[in-house]
């Protein structure tokens, strides 16, 4: 059975934020398997029906609650991890200059490194042949349909020509793909860059690439403390916090 994709969306009613999430099943004929080793997940303690069942949930997923007490006796589906582990995402379609092709980046977590993966697929505009592109994300075609950048992990002294893992030496950066005619399949990376770049545009000429990168700027501390008499017990120095997400789990 194929993997289910996952839309989420999140509205305010009132005060109340709200989450949904929709399950929507791969088109018949379409692969849905990812072409990276951690599209066949290992099994965790058997198989997935063993792990269903230990869980208490039904082979699509959901949990039989039985009666809950509010008046429904019929299963309500809960997002649980195992289901969350499972699901993929897709964003950034986009249309090639012809309107003959389809890209779009497809997202899932990958359970052996704790992390969230991500590829780009093309399919034609009709949803026939869907398939398998390359690694990265946020695909821009450029405006003669030849070229196709996007964002993918480098170093600033790595192989131009093969992609590599984000690691603490590797960010973001822009990448074209050569989609037809000569070095069609070619990938070349064009940012040499320390921190990580996102939403890759073409000019309309196609020979420039614009795209957004986190510059630091300088911010001091603008309060100048009398200076501590030696032996003082004052209250300690203020902590300074100035970034957006100081902490996250």
């Amino acid at each position: 059975m194929g993997r289910r994709f996952a839309v989420v969306s999140r509205i305010l009613v009132g005060s109340v934020a709200i989450t949904l999430v929709l399950q929507v099943a791969p088109l018949a004929g379409q692969e849905s398997s990812r072409p990276v080793a951690s599209q066949d997940r290992p099994a965790q303690g058997g198989s997935s029906e063993d792990r269903s069942a230990q869980d208490g949930l039904s082979k699509d997923g959901l949990r039989n609650n039985g009666s809950s007490g509010d008046g429904l006796s019929q299963d309500r589906p809960l997002l649980t991890l195992p289901l969350y582990l499972e699901m993929e995402g897709v964003s950034n379609p986009k249309l090639s200059p012809d309107g003959g092709r389809i890209v779009y980046s497809r997202s899932w977590v990958d359970v052996m490194t704790d992390s969230r993966e991500s590829a780009i697929w093309i399919m034609n505009a009709d949803g026939s042949r869907n398939r398998f592109l390359t690694e990265g994300s946020s695909p821009a075609w450029s405006p003669s349909g030849d070229r196709l950048a996007f964002l993918g992990c480098g170093a600033t002294d790595a192989d131009p020509l093969v992609l590599t893992d984000c690691t603490e030496d590797a960010h973001e950066q822009v990448w074209v793909r050569i989609m037809e005619g000569e070095g069609e399949s070619s990938l070349t990376q064009v940012t040499r860059l320390t921190e990580d770049a996102s939403n890759p545009s073409w000019s309309p000429d196609g020979t420039r690439l614009a795209f957004v990168m986190f510059v630091e700027e300088e911010d001091p501390w603008g309060i100048e403390l009398p200076p501590r008499p030696e032996g003082a017990e004052w209250t300690a120095d203020p902590r300074i916090i100035d970034q957006v997400w100081y902490r996250r789990d």
